[in-house]
């Protein structure tokens, strides 16, 4: 939805507010949230590890770093010190690709686009929740 403005070699992954990964990630994060209600909007940077097996080759593919919560306060008048700080630590590993375009980014943008790519089950099972997306610098192992 977003015009090529960045690029990067960071992973996206979506989830919704049921699951424990984001609180995890706000717990394990240099802010330790203590409790649920710590762990909403966006924030965190929190240890992360995900793993794949390709079963053809045989393969394990893994993958670690630190994870970042991308939530619907992204663009909020007032930022909060999570904002502040995922638009700080992912930004760090966004590359621009056209400067010219910068000012039509929009990081709500970015977050309904990913939440769009999901299966139409999913989206229509999760559409009344708070939705956000994950994003992480992380290296493969």
């Amino acid at each position: 939805m977003n015009p090529r403005v960045y690029e990067s070699e960071m992973p996206a992954f979506t989830t919704d507010v049921r699951m424990n990964k984001p609180i995890e990630l706000f717990a394990s994060s240099s802010g330790h949230a203590a409790d649920a209600s710590q762990a909403q909007g966006c924030g965190g940077g929190g240890p992360c590890e995900a793993v794949w097996w390709v079963k053809d080759a045989q393969v394990q593919w893994r993958m670690k770093g630190e994870a970042f919560v991308v939530g619907n306060d992204v663009e909020e008048e007032q930022e909060s010190s999570g904002v502040r700080t995922l638009k700080s630590e992912v930004g760090k590993r966004m590359r621009i690709v056209d400067g010219e375009k910068e000012g039509e980014w929009s990081w709500k943008r970015e977050l309904t686009g990913h939440f769009g790519n999901n299966s139409p089950g999913l989206r229509g099972m999760v559409f009344w929740l708070p939705f956000v997306g994950i994003v992480g610098g992380m290296t493969l192992t």
